[in-house]
């Protein structure tokens, strides 16, 4: 994937999908692989089961360790607040994005990450892991929530507070498209290269 969002389809514009009444949809996008540790979100979700019974879990992704995640969604006891939906194309993405209540990543090490500049462009609460490629985009509490890489206390806390701060998640809903039109878009990097390439010729 390009380094930066499509505005073509990741704009304000999107619908939201469909949603269930009462419910508050988290939604990953990583792949299912160890080193994303995925399995985090399951088991802060079980944390928060008598708090937060309306919290789901959306997981948009694939890999080896689906069928080891789907079992630790039934031991956790998770139910249908677990779904799994296979990798989503990126029309039907934006439009889950629009709907859910926070973009979760519980990646202990990244780059700059297309799917978290894809969250914050629509307008998504992002509930990621507090390392240097994430902080470049999300101040905590203000436009955003970060907590420790494999601390999942403190990520059930992040969503449980993503849940009841209203004031959090309408920053976020504003601040976000704001931050990716200013430097996240693929369009803006494709000219920038184009840019920079022009000079390096001469030209």
């Amino acid at each position: 994937r390009p380094l930066g969002v499509d505005e073509s389809v990741f704009n304000a514009s999107v619908r939201p999908a469909n949603s269930r009444e009462r419910e508050f949809t988290v939604l990953s996008t990583r792949s299912f692989l160890p080193l994303y540790r995925v399995e985090d979100i399951l088991r802060a979700a079980a944390l928060l089961r008598e708090k937060l019974p309306g919290l789901c879990v959306i997981l948009a992704g694939d890999g080896p360790e689906r069928e080891r995640l789907a079992a630790l969604g039934v031991e956790l006891g998770l139910g249908d607040k677990l779904r799994f939906t296979g990798q989503l194309k990126p029309a039907e993405l934006a439009s889950r994005l629009a709907s859910c209540g926070a973009y979760v990543s519980t990646s202990p090490a990244d780059g700059t990450s297309v799917s978290l500049l894809e969250a914050l462009a629509l307008g998504c609460l992002p509930v990621v892991t507090d390392i240097p490629a994430n902080r470049a985009w999300v101040r905590h509490g203000e436009n955003g929530l970060l907590f420790p890489p494999g601390d999942i206390g403190s990520l059930a806390a992040c969503l449980e507070r993503a849940v009841a701060d209203s004031a959090l998640t309408a920053r976020a809903k504003t601040g976000g498209p704001r931050l990716v039109a200013e430097n996240g878009l693929w369009s803006g990097h494709i000219a920038l290269v184009d840019s920079l390439y022009r000079e390096l010729c001469g030209e």
